[in-house]
């Protein structure tokens, strides 16, 4: 009978355990796709990936269409910049043409639903379920880190011939 030894048992439940995370991500994900596919047809075409924060900080922050249709573009300007990130630019042509589909969008919203639906009264269900993405992505890689980088437990050499993606786990610190 084979029984593993710690390191190799702490990296299967380590793998195990990022699966289960992953999978979590993605059915949230999948979700809020659907919610905007019904809700927000047009605001689909608009964001950018869902893998990145920036739609899920618009989803998170700006889900009715009167809120953003009522916020002057220099404010949503702003939210862009100060939520942009990776490779997403700060600001420039690509926040311009976001904050311009965002309102044609939200505008769009309006005329499909009228008051028919009360998207604001679904934010309370939509943004735990992106401070779920959002923990789930960033709090596990740190715990990750720790995990791995205490001693007597799995060394980052091994770990990183192992599985690849534990070497970006803390950048640069990494090397040892």
């Amino acid at each position: 009978m084979y029984v593993p030894d710690a390191e190799r048992r702490a990296l299967q439940r380590l793998t195990r355990r990022r699966e289960r995370l992953e999978d979590e991500v993605a059915a949230i994900k999948r979700r809020l796709l659907h919610l905007v596919r019904w809700a927000c047809p047009a605001v689909e075409a608009v964001l950018p990936d869902f893998r990145t924060s920036l739609p899920l900080a618009v989803l998170h922050d700006l889900l009715g269409p009167a809120r953003i249709a009522g916020m002057r573009q220099a404010a949503l300007l702003r939210f862009v910049a100060a939520r942009a990130s990776g490779n997403h630019p700060h600001g420039g042509p690509f926040a311009e043409n976001l904050v311009g589909g965002l309102k044609a969008a939200a505008a769009e919203t309006q005329r499909l639903h009228g008051a028919a639906v009360d998207l604001p009264r679904l934010q309370p269900e939509v943004a735990p379920e992106v401070d779920r993405v959002n923990a789930a992505l960033i709090l596990p890689r740190s715990a990750e880190v720790n995990f791995l980088g205490r001693p007597g437990m799995v060394s980052w050499r091994s770990a990183r011939r192992a599985w690849p993606w534990v070497a970006g786990l803390a950048g640069g610190a990494a090397s040892a």
